[in-house]
């Protein structure tokens, strides 16, 4: 894929004017400085997050973008810990993005993209780099009665445990296709994992649609059925969504209710059998600001077996009620119930409770407090203090 990439580098540059020139940059810088003292003791820490952007128009329909990032961490005891989903070492920067984008490649209307770049389909059930960026090829157009189609490959990043060794042999195909009719969006989606490490393919196939009711509703929805096989194992599995916001004016301000219902299939570890039911995309990742600042974090330190930052043997729901007393001052509350799928029980439940004020453009402020508490499956709850300072230059 490496040398897929060259020559589309080496093509896109063919294609260029020679009067090529930087017609436009974009420099930027964002530092976001973390405290996150843990009731229990166990993960309580502080830590940076440092990311440069430069941007530039190389020609017309030219873009190229190279983004790099760097994260200290205090109070950690090890110089390689696990943060967000990431494991890097202390301080030590890398290369979040580095791309070029093409309008009309070959003049047609295609768009490309290659390099690495950020990632997000199925909401976030199939494909989410987590701010990690992934190695990819993406290819869009729009087709007759105004079909948007993208075709992808990708490979996974170190973040995800990947040593550069085995770089080579996995990777991902993906093909995407929606078509906005009216208030709705529909959306079929093909994703296909290969690994030859471990001898497992594994197979998606996904439907999602989104849409507004009138001006005060946004609602979504998916399913996603996972097949495939490896390693003596047939791998099936099942994940869908449902959610939706609506919004009003209220005379604390503008109000917002959030509510979803997630699941993701699972299995008993206990009792084996020749299927793996655990539904698990390898380059998925759910955000514990959208679904547990503890939990989704902590997942498995609350129950063995459960990976972090997944929906693997999950159910999941979601009640969120923000409010803006101010244009720059947003509040709310989040409330999650977790209940496994596999075998069937409470997890635990979840409140976080937040505020964060954007002071300009270029600095805000954020502060959360969640309490987790445990349910039959789980030993132990958690409180967990998160202060962020955003800044952007």
């Amino acid at each position: 894929m490496k040398r897929t990439i060259l020559f589309l580098l080496i093509v896109s540059i063919l294609q260029i004017s020679p009067q090529v020139c930087l017609a436009g940059v974009r420099v930027g810088e964002e530092v976001r400085i973390r405290w996150v003292p843990v009731n229990n003791g166990d993960t309580s820490y502080i830590y940076q997050r440092t990311r440069f952007l430069i941007e530039g128009v190389l020609a017309e329909g030219v873009t190229i973008g190279l983004k790099l990032q760097s994260r200290g961490f205090w109070g950690v005891d090890t110089s390689t810990v696990t943060i967000e989903g990431l494991t890097r070492k202390n301080m030590l920067p890398w290369i979040e993005n580095a791309y070029v984008k093409v309008d009309e490649f070959l003049g047609l209307p295609l768009y490309l993209a290659f390099g690495r770049q950020p990632l997000r389909y199925g909401d976030g059930l199939l494909v989410d780099d987590n701010a990690s960026g992934y190695d990819a090829i993406k290819l869009s157009a729009i087709l007759p009665w105004q079909v948007d189609c993208e075709l992808m490959m990708l490979k996974p990043t170190e973040s995800d445990g990947v040593s550069p060794d085995n770089w080579k042999e996995k990777n991902a195909y993906g093909l995407f296709i929606k078509r906005r009719w009216k208030r709705i969006t529909p959306q079929i989606s093909g994703f296909w994992q290969r690994d030859r490490i471990s001898g497992v393919d594994k197979n998606f196939l996904g439907f999602h649609v989104s849409g507004k009711l009138g001006k005060e509703v946004d609602y979504r929805g998916g399913m996603i059925l996972q097949s495939g096989k490896g390693g003596g194992r047939d791998y099936k599995g099942l994940a869908y969504i449902l959610g939706g916001n609506f919004q009003a004016d209220t005379r604390f301000g503008k109000g917002i209710v959030a509510c979803e219902y997630l699941v993701g299939s699972g299995e008993d570890v206990l009792v084996p059998t020749g299927k793996d039911e655990n539904f698990l995309s390898d380059y998925a990742h759910l955000s514990e600001e959208e679904y547990g600042e503890y939990y989704m974090e902590n997942r498995s330190e609350v129950r063995s077996g459960d990976p972090d930052y997944t929906t693997t043997n999950l159910k999941l729901f979601k009640l969120g009620i923000s409010v803006f007393p101010l244009p720059e001052l947003k509040t709310g509350l989040n409330y999650f119930i977790y209940n496994s799928h596999t075998p069937k029980g409470k997890i635990g439940d979840e409140v976080d409770i937040f505020v964060k004020y954007y002071y300009s453009a270029n600095l805000s402020f954020r502060l959360v407090y969640g309490i987790f508490m445990a349910g039959e499956l789980a030993e132990d709850g958690a409180d967990k203090v998160l202060g962020e300072v955003m800044v952007k230059f």
